[in-house]
């Protein structure tokens, strides 16, 4: 075969993968997308005592070009300031999501998880509560544990609602996996974060010693 058919054949079959792509991404698609969400603009002294998820789970509808533009975003946060809230008890509803959906022409909100997210405020306090490490450790053979597993901080200074803060009496770390240890170990493990409130720790690790 020729150079010249060799490249009129690639060119061909370049042009014609384009046209599906094009075609394809013409398509009405559903897709299933996390989105994260922040609460803005909290007065002074207060907290959130509410159960707020990090990210709402919604589906969507829209051709694959204002899909794949909306996945490909730098961001696809969702900022509802506290005071926006247009009802007496506050909360982040379908209506307010598909408000802001949209923004976005030609992208419909289908469905939401969880429904609503209702947002009420208590004063903001502190308290201090100790660390409860979550860890396995294994040792080879011939060697072992001495003396207790060190932790530094022992405490954490947990920060956020003020009865939310009745319920915390410990702060726990995430799982740590140590196996066939030799040596002492020195590391520092994260602390676990808050899945649903909104609190803030006064550091977000610990440093541990295994001898």
């Amino acid at each position: 075969m020729k150079p010249k058919r060799v490249h009129i054949l690639i060119i061909s079959a370049v042009f014609g993968i384009l046209v599906w792509i094009s075609v394809s991404m013409s398509e009405q698609y559903q897709i299933a997308v996390s989105v994260p969400i922040s609460i803005d603009n909290i007065p002074e002294g207060k907290s959130i005592r509410t159960p707020v998820p990090q990210a709402l789970q919604l589906k969507l509808r829209g051709d694959g070009w204002r899909l794949a533009s909306l996945l490909l975003g730098s961001d696809m946060k969702m900022h509802f300031p506290y005071q926006s809230f247009r009802s007496s008890r506050k909360a982040i509803t379908f209506a307010d999501v598909a408000e802001r959906i949209a923004d976005r022409p030609g992208i419909q909100l289908l469905d939401m998880v969880p429904d609503s997210v209702y947002v009420e405020l208590d004063r903001t306090s502190r308290k201090k509560v100790a660390v409860v490490l979550d860890y396995t450790a294994t040792f080879r053979e011939g060697y072992g544990q001495v003396g207790p597993t060190t932790v530094a901080p022992e405490s954490v200074i947990v920060t956020g609602a003020e009865t939310l803060l009745r319920t915390i009496d410990s702060w726990s770390t995430v799982r740590g996996v140590y196996e066939n240890l030799k040596a002492p170990l020195e590391t520092d493990l994260a602390l676990a974060p808050s899945p649903i409130y909104l609190v803030s720790l006064s550091t977000s690790s610990v440093h541990i010693r295994i001898n």
